[in-house]
């Protein structure tokens, strides 16, 4: 006999949102499969992503429209009470139209480049390091250059040697995938090359008697890909050495070697170079198969199963799209919010520019995406007031410095595909999430088998009950989703599930195909 209900049973259960997880099926998916413009708090919920504000507004275009951010934002410690420093390089399609540009947080752009500029290509981004108050700046295309620092105009340093990356590594600045066009070695993408001890900018000929007294030397690394980071201080290690597969362990061990370098990792590294952003004494960073987390000895997955595939299925075309949209993304340390920030250019970009970013909260282990575009990030030291701490600090499409501090983002919320009842039918009569945003509105998504397309419910606002009600719409089904959106502007805080109330159909058999 099948069974048989006398009378309907009105009902509540409270579903938490979880972590959002896009690569998850439905519905084994315990969290979210959609969500935009949020941010993962350490509390294991979910907060507002605020739109950028620009915090100091300066000229635009201080040295041509076609110019736009290549790189990394740099910045170098400002003395107490002063305004730190931000240091970027630039790119435009004409030759000679790199720059190096400078300024102070309320000041104007300044073009701290030598005369005539610049020959750079794309996908080959600028990077900087400090030694003492001097600048280093990299870049695979021109030799590399340093500043003594503040307003100071870049100079070559002593040789024609370009490179990827420069660090500054126990009182050398150490250059990684080099093209030298001095000592007649030409191109050398597995070479670290580094310094005469305690100046940055003098590379000797590598056999001479002044490079040997000065500690200066070079150790080529063959059988990783070409070297793409150095990033100095990781896990105990004088520096890291990132290629595109392997990684080293760089440690000073005096002459006549100068420096060890050790194998970390055999089949890790990145094609991303602007994937690497350090915390502490680790980094993370975007592998050849995904997002990791680099803490000193292993590299630990930190997207699999969650989010890689979706960056795949975002960033333009994926792998088989043109380079130049995974050389340009950058990241950055959120330290605020305790993120990992990772700014991209997606297949909707229409332009040049990253129109994308994901967060990793690496306390809850939480991803999250937001439709932000900026093109370079960076966290930033600074005393610019006393109550200062790092801070994420980005550049937009409009070269302004910007904070992800303004009015909340619209926001959507999809909750995972929920069965009430042992999978009976069932009727969602509201709905309450569990925020505190006075203008949420929500729908329902509803099947009656998994292989079904969804169906939508209309989209319905608070009622007085404080539920969101669907009733008089009768929306039947097995299977249920709620979607909540927030709109641009709203003031709230959190939001971390949604009490469902439903009836099961009371009266005749229970439905079971």
């Amino acid at each position: 006999m099948p069974d048989m209900v006398t009378q309907s049973q009105t009902k509540e259960v409270f579903q938490p949102l979880g972590k959002w997880q896009p690569d998850k099926a439905v519905p084994l998916n315990d969290g979210m499969p959609f969500m935009l413009n949020a941010v993962p708090l350490d509390d294991g919920f979910y907060g507002p992503e605020g739109e950028a504000v620009v915090f100091s507004t300066q000229s635009t275009t201080p040295f041509g429209n076609a110019l736009k951010v290549h790189g990394s934002l740099h910045s170098i410690a400002s003395t107490p009470g002063a305004q730190p420093r931000y240091y970027v390089g630039t790119f435009a399609t004409a030759a000679g139209d790199s720059r190096l540009v400078s300024r102070l947080e309320q000041g104007a752009w300044s073009d701290l480049s030598q005369g005539g500029g610049y020959t750079v290509i794309a996908n080959t981004p600028w990077r900087f390091a400090n030694f003492g108050l001097k600048v280093l700046a990299a870049n695979l295309n021109t030799t590399t250059q340093i500043s003594d620092g503040g307003a100071g105009v870049f100079r070559d340093i002593s040789a024609d040697i370009k490179a990827t990356d420069v660090a500054t590594v126990r009182g050398f600045s150490v250059l990684v995938n080099i093209n030298d066009g001095t000592y007649g070695e030409g191109s050398q993408p597995f070479r670290v090359w580094w310094s005469v001890a305690g100046d940055g900018e003098t590379f000797p000929d590598p056999v001479s008697d002044a490079a040997i007294n000065g500690l200066s030397a070079f150790r080529d690394l063959f059988d990783g890909g070409r070297l793409n980071r150095v990033i100095a201080g990781i896990g105990g290690a004088d520096a890291i050495v990132i290629a595109e597969r392997k990684m080293w362990r760089m440690r000073f061990v005096g002459p006549p070697e100068v420096f060890e370098f050790d194998q970390v990792e055999n089949d890790q590294g990145t094609a991303m170079p602007g994937s690497v952003a350090p915390f502490n004494e680790t980094f993370f960073f975007y592998g050849h198969d995904g997002f990791y987390w680099f803490d000193g000895t292993n590299s630990q997955p930190i997207g699999k199963g969650i989010v890689d595939k979706f960056f795949l299925s975002e960033i333009s075309g994926g792998f088989s799209a043109a380079f130049g949209f995974q050389l340009a993304v950058e990241a950055g340390i959120d330290s605020v919010n305790s993120c990992y920030v990772f700014s991209y250019r997606s297949d909707a970009a229409g332009n040049d520019h990253n129109d994308k970013i994901l967060r990793y909260n690496w306390v809850t282990q939480s991803w999250s995406n937001s439709e932000l575009a900026v093109d370079s990030t960076a966290q930033v030291d600074s005393q610019f007031s006393s109550t200062d701490s790092p801070r994420l600090i980005s550049i937009d499409e409009n070269f302004e410095l910007v904070t992800f501090t303004g009015t909340p983002l619209a926001a959507t919320f999809e909750s995972r595909e929920s069965v009430f009842d042992d999978g009976s039918y069932t009727q969602i009569n509201g709905v309450i999430p569990f925020v505190d945003a006075e203008l949420a509105t929500a729908f329902l998504r509803v099947r009656d088998f998994l292989y079904q397309t969804l169906r939508d419910s209309s989209t319905r606002t608070w009622q007085e009950d404080g539920y969101i009600r669907f009733y008089p719409e009768v929306i039947n089904g097995r299977f249920y989703r709620c979607q909540v959106k927030i709109p641009a502007g709203a003031t709230w805080t959190v939001i971390n599930g949604m009490l469902y109330q439903y009836v099961k159909h009371g009266y005749g058999p229970r439905r079971t195909t």
